[in-house]
């Protein structure tokens, strides 16, 4: 379940393989998404509120919401999966909307940022979570894992600052 940062969207979505979309004012649904590679994990709208991101068993899908057809449902296939770590549990955007972190939990799990306007990854370490959330200025990475009661805070300055030096290059 998430609602969109202006309040006006609402996303629901049960253990199957469907994100309902719904207007939080006037004519509620708005539309269905399905086909993200199973069942799902977690949703998270960007920070614009424009997209809505979905973390599933088969890895994870980026949505253009207002794109989507009204009453209608969408098939829209995962763009890149948890490799042979496992399903991703868990999916959050960067305060600014350019980076999208994913948390595969367990033995073989991973944290992987992002970014989304290259659509690569540029942050990867081998631990697993089921939970993440950014810092507000985007600069750290907290992760939980439920199973374990661990937490981790991850200082993310220097990967913001060779990233924006390859992005200059």
């Amino acid at each position: 379940l998430d609602i969109s940062p202006d309040g006006q969207l609402l996303a629901s979505s049960t253990h199957s393989d469907r994100v309902n979309i719904y207007r939080n004012t006037g004519p509620g649904f708005l539309g269905s998404v399905i086909g993200h590679g199973g069942r799902l994990r977690d949703i998270d709208f960007s920070p614009n509120g424009r997209h809505l991101a979905i973390a599933s068993d088969g890895g994870h899908a980026v949505i253009d919401v207002a794109a989507l057809p009204r009453n209608k449902t969408v098939n829209v296939p995962p763009r890149h999966s948890g490799g042979t770590e496992g399903p991703i549990n868990a999916i959050t955007y960067s305060p600014d909307g350019e980076w999208l972190a994913t948390a595969v939990n367990g033995a073989h799990g991973s944290l992987r940022i992002w970014d989304l306007k290259a659509d690569r990854e540029i942050w990867f370490q081998r631990v697993g979570a089921d939970t993440l959330q950014f810092s507000t200025n985007g600069n750290r990475l907290l992760t939980g894992d439920h199973a374990t009661g661990e937490m981790r805070v991850w200082d993310l300055t220097q990967v913001r600052t060779r990233h924006a030096s390859e992005s200059v290059d």
